[in-house]
């Protein structure tokens, strides 16, 4: 008998030699003395149904034609032998067509016989003994081997593959249990595999068999429960799974190399197919996929085309470009595809189309490219073109570009007017052709200089008439020889402006002189009407004061008398005032700056104190700023303050919770100094007459005063280059700002 089959099949079961024969995954049939049963793979492989052989007679006439005699003797041969080979048949097909098959039987009376369609395999042996040691283990044809185990997973039964494969005999695997064949993580699954099979009647699962000498045999188990000889078997179909483990193992290994170059590129590629009118079907897609479009690849996959992210705009264009390549040729495009956060991008995409293996199927291969960058720069390229160029059109100056030889290249268009010809006339001539003999060598002449030197020149030039100024300069473009270039103004109509702003400032210059002089007149006269009211006036004003003085003293037991002596006392000395203000005005126009650090906080503190001390029924709140200095006269700081302090403690006399505050504010950068209290106030609308001296807001007789105080603090604060300016509302007070311009 051949070993290679699963039992000895002579007096078995002919119900359990049947079901056998079903369920195979080979062509298999069973010769009950003429009597032919075959399974459905068997029908398969002949194109004969199992109603139109019904003996074995007819089945070897069918298959074998005219050999069949010949089959016949071979086969009562083989039998009585035991079937003790394997044998390689060729048989014809109901179609006409041959096979090579693979021949194999067991048993006397009741025959069991394998079938296996290897012609594939044997027109393709000469190419495995030739190829590399791993594809020869992949079309290396085997047998599977098959177990026949009880419920407690106990071998009743093994065909020869299944112990020629692991190694034992026959006899050994019989002796042990399924559990003894697999590597202990594979074994403790066993009775949760069996129990499965026993609920579902068969199950599929890949699992591990340990070969005698050690080594471990990837398979996978194909197991059903069968009825035999009236109990239940697991019948298992085993098949090596030896070398696709090893492929998937290679697989895994290509797509790691495949994943780590995705991960370097910048494009992605796709393979896509297509039968007919259908549109292209994504088959595989890699590299950087999702960095280029926001989707993953899978997403994509899914979608079956990545049509689905191209422009709509765009969309036809690419469609149709694809849809017309035949098989040889290639294209490239360029599109826009919408990412998956809705950012447009550009795509350069170079594709070739294949002959599939189908019939009518063609295959896609493309590479995609992001080329967004690019494009933006191309588009900014352009709108600088299109600005430069509008620029030359409209220019009001003369705008050129020469190359190294001293040739126009590209010229504003305003240098038509000037030469008196075309621009497509004056670009590619030499200056010797555009200009006369002396003034194109001079030009030649400073643009060799620029090219030589590389250092920029500004020149005034004379031609036909009228007045230039040029200014020019080099380019430096890699890879190129320096190129010139430069702009020329007309400065014709500026020169003669020169000329006359010359002889105007040459008028001016006289006049300012003249009256320069006029001015230092007027001064020599006014110093010496202040030495007269200085010397002139005091003297009488002294006298007066004096008889004043001597006309009360006269006048006692006379009301009337001391009432006009006091009067004529306060007049004179009212007049003695005016005249100290005027020459302190005079004074301050001419007296020379002394700038050093003034501590403006110390001098107002100082004034406040001498104040609230000279009036002791006075209750004022002072706030000063600690630590103010600037760099002033101190005199005239002094001044400045005396005459703000005084007037904020003399217009809040009425005021019954008086305060008095000095600070000092940031304005944009600008120090603002201030005095601030909440007097009397004024009228804003009288504002042109607060600095104008003895101009007065409010009557004497509420508030004394002759009206110079503001007027002095003006003239202080412009001779330090400073302003001062008033805020205030009637009832409510006043703030006075000033800024000193003058840092020393």
């Amino acid at each position: 008998m051949n070993s290679d089959l699963p039992i000895d099949f002579s007096g078995r079961n002919l119900e359990l030699l049947l079901a056998l024969v079903e369920h195979i995954p080979s062509a298999a049939l069973v010769v009950d003395d003429e009597r032919v049963y075959c399974n459905r793979n068997a029908e398969r492989l002949t194109g004969y149904s199992g109603s139109e052989v019904t003996t074995f007679t007819d089945w070897l006439q069918k298959i074998f034609g005219s050999a069949h005699a010949e089959m016949r003797a071979l086969y009562e041969q083989d039998r009585a032998a035991g079937f003790p080979e394997t044998r390689e048949l060729m048989i014809t097909r109901r179609d006409g067509s041959c096979r090579m098959v693979e021949f194999t039987a067991a048993g006397r009376e009741q025959v069991f016989c394998l079938m296996h369609d290897i012609t594939e395999r044997k027109q393709t042996e000469c190419r495995l003994l030739q190829s590399e040691i791993k594809y020869r283990n992949l079309f290396d044809s085997a047998t599977d081997a098959i177990f026949i185990l009880d419920l407690d997973g106990r071998f009743i039964d093994v065909n020869r593959t299944a112990h020629v494969r692991l190694g034992y005999t026959k006899d050994e695997l019989l002796s042990m249990h399924i559990s003894q064949l697999d590597p202990p993580e594979y074994a403790a699954r066993i009775p949760e595999r069996l129990q499965k099979v026993r609920e579902q009647g068969e199950a599929v699962f890949e699992s591990a068999h340990l070969r005698k000498d050690g080594s471990v045999m990837p398979v996978e188990v194909n197991c059903r429960l069968h009825e035999y000889e009236g109990g239940q078997v697991y019948f298992s179909v085993i098949r090596d799974i030896s070398e696709r483990k090893q492929a998937e193992l290679l697989l895994l290994e290509s797509e790691e190399r495949y994943r780590r170059f995705s991960s370097l590129t910048t494009d992605y590629i796709y393979a896509c197919s297509r039968c007919g009118e259908k549109p292209y079907t994504v088959q595989w897609m890699g590299g950087a996929i999702e960095q280029i479009t926001g989707y993953s690849m899978d997403e994509v996959m899914a979608w079956g085309c990545w049509m689905e992210i191209v422009h709509p705009d765009d969309l036809q264009q690419v469609r149709s470009r694809l849809l017309a390549l035949a098989p040889g040729e290639s294209s490239s495009d360029e599109f826009r595809i919408i990412r998956k956060d809705g950012e447009i991008r550009w795509i350069l995409e170079v594709s070739r189309c294949e002959q599939g293996k189908s019939p009518g199927e063609l295959l896609l291969y493309g590479a995609s490219r992001d080329v967004t960058k690019r494009k933006n720069t191309e588009t900014a390229l352009r709108e600088v073109e299109t600005i430069f160029n509008l620029f030359l059109e409209y220019s009001p100056v003369y705008v050129f570009f020469k190359d190294e030889n001293i040739r126009a290249t590209r010229l504003s268009r305003n240098f038509e007017k000037m030469l008196g010809m075309p621009i497509d006339q004056i670009v590619g001539k030499s200056m010797e052709e555009l200009f006369p003999a002396d003034f194109a060598r001079k030009v030649v002449a400073d643009d060799r200089k620029v090219l030589r030197d590389g250092v920029p020149i500004e020149i005034e030039e004379e031609f036909m008439g009228n007045s230039y100024k040029t200014f020019k300069f080099p380019i430096y473009l890699e890879g190129r020889p320096p190129l010139l270039a430069g702009f020329t103004v007309d400065i014709t109509d500026l020169k003669k402006a020169q000329r006359e702003v010359l002889n105007l400032n040459n008028d001016l210059e006289r006049l300012v002189a003249e009256r320069t002089e006029a001015l230092e007149r007027s001064n020599e006269d006014l110093a010496g009407f202040c030495y007269a009211v200085s010397h002139e006036l005091r003297a009488p004003i002294a006298r007066l004061q004096g008889f004043s003085v001597m006309l009360r003293e006269a006048s006692k037991g006379s009301d009337e008398t001391a009432f006009l002596a006091s009067r004529i006392e306060n007049a004179s000395s009212q007049l003695q005032s005016v005249v100290d203000s005027i020459l302190m005005l005079s004074r301050l126009s001419q007296v020379d700056l002394s700038l050093r650090e003034v501590n403006l906080s110390e001098i107002v503190a100082r004034k406040l104190e001498l104040l609230v001390a000279e009036n002791p029924e006075r209750h004022v709140e002072l706030i000063i700023r600690k630590d103010v200095t600037v760099v002033a006269d101190p005199n005239l700081m002094d001044i400045c303050l005396d005459n703000l302090l005084g007037n904020a403690f003399k217009y809040t006399g009425q005021t019954s919770a008086a305060v008095i505050e000095f600070g000092v504010l940031d304005e944009s950068g600008e120090e603002v100094y201030f005095v601030r209290d909440n007097g009397a106030g004024f009228d804003m609308s009288y504002y042109e007459k607060l600095y104008a001296p003895f101009q007065r807001l409010h009557q004497h007789k509420e508030f004394p005063g002759i009206g110079i105080g503001l007027a002095t603090v003006k003239r202080i604060i412009e001779r330090h280059d400073g302003e001062v300016w008033a805020e205030s509302r009637v009832g409510e007070g006043a703030t006075f700002f000033f800024t000193l311009g003058r840092r020393g």
